[in-house]
């Protein structure tokens, strides 16, 4: 269902800011993974719409090929990406924390932790937000 969203390490290469855009793919096109399109405004759009379908994916989707497709954004070299990262991570966690507890605890928190230290201090916000919405979340949920 979504396996052009990429996962980790999808989009090697490429990672400029700049590009024309045309690195995305569609619908049937071969290429790269959507999580892969060249320009930055791409995926970070890519990770917002990730979040905002979490709720409507079914539970192995969603601690599976969504939640790596986003984590695997982690890494890329705009911050503002990794933000969003950050920024998607925190709006799944409550739906992880019931649904996939475990997918929280081995991807989700490492991820974050990692984007915590980042060289960015809107990336480390963030992050540190995340982490914190992480933690209410299977506080909430052991309840």
């Amino acid at each position: 269902m979504m396996s052009g969203l990429g996962g980790p390490g999808a989009g090697e290469g490429g990672e400029g800011e700049g590009g024309d855009g045309e690195g995305g793919g569609g619908a049937g096109a071969s290429g790269p993974p959507l999580t892969a399109a060249q320009h930055y405004l791409y995926r970070m759009t890519l990770l917002g719409a990730a979040a905002a379908l979490a709720a409507h994916v079914p539970r192995d989707v969603l601690g599976g090929e969504l939640l790596s497709a986003v984590a695997g954004r982690a890494d890329d070299a705009v911050p503002n990406v990794r933000f969003c990262v950050a920024k998607a991570l925190e709006r799944v966690a409550p739906l992880l924390a019931r649904e996939a507890p475990l997918a929280l605890e081995r991807s989700v928190k490492p991820c974050l932790a990692r984007l915590c230290e980042d060289g960015d201090a809107d990336v480390r916000f963030f992050a540190g937000r995340a982490m914190a919405a992480c933690d209410a979340a299977v506080a909430a949920a052991t309840r």
